[in-house]
């Protein structure tokens, strides 16, 4: 919880959040926007400058935190090769970057929070952990960096559905989280990229 010298930071703070400044102690919970991996900014790297649009201004250990409204403005002017932190080969798959291309572009224009129905999970090609919304589109968190809270969409040695959420329909809160996972067309070729991950989920009564 904020101090109540905190509190008063924001109010000092606040007329100098959407200009430049190399003194800034202002860090965001997600690397800002980078047209070259090398030049990409980690989740503790302190910025000068503030872009639009936010949510919420929260402390936490007396820095001030900003959050985007929407998890596409994080990465939509992006290279490909911002996405991907390492993969276990001499040179970058083109499954790969055909993938994380994919991946882009079927998440540019989902909403969070979204509603759709939990259809499972299953092992095939990989792992799978499905939901489909109302108009049928698929949503696979398999490869995410999942964060589930205290529902249990499956349980045990061999991953059993919870029948108390198969078909359930849930409300999703999503972001672009750095994950690790096996990579690609049929290859397991261990990989660490951003990629849609759920970071919170609500049962729809």
């Amino acid at each position: 919880m904020a101090t109540l010298n905190s509190i008063k930071s924001i109010g000092l703070l606040f007329p100098f959040l959407m200009s430049c400044s190399s003194d800034s102690e202002i860090k965001t919970e997600k690397p800002f926007l980078s047209s070259n991996k090398t030049d990409s900014l980690g989740p503790d790297t302190v910025i000068s400058c503030i872009a639009p649009p936010l949510e919420i201004l929260k402390i936490e250990n007396d820095t001030l935190y900003l959050t985007s409204t929407d998890p596409n403005d994080m990465v939509k002017n992006w290279q490909i090769a911002d996405f991907i932190v390492s993969f276990e080969a001499e040179n970058y798959s083109e499954d790969l970057i055909q993938f994380i291309e994919y991946e882009k572009k079927q998440w540019s224009n989902i909403g969070n929070p979204f509603i759709a129905t939990y259809n499972g999970n299953e092992f095939g090609d990989y792992f799978h952990i499905i939901f489909e919304d109302d108009t049928n589109h698929i949503y696979d968190f398999g490869f995410g960096n999942n964060d589930f809270g205290n529902i249990q969409l499956f349980k045990g040695e061999f991953y059993d559905d919870n029948p108390k959420y198969l078909s359930k329909i849930f409300k999703i809160y999503w972001e672009w989280k750095l994950s690790s996972f096996p990579c690609c067309s049929g290859e397991y070729v261990q990989t660490e990229a951003y990629l849609p991950s759920i970071v919170k989920l609500e049962l729809v009564k």
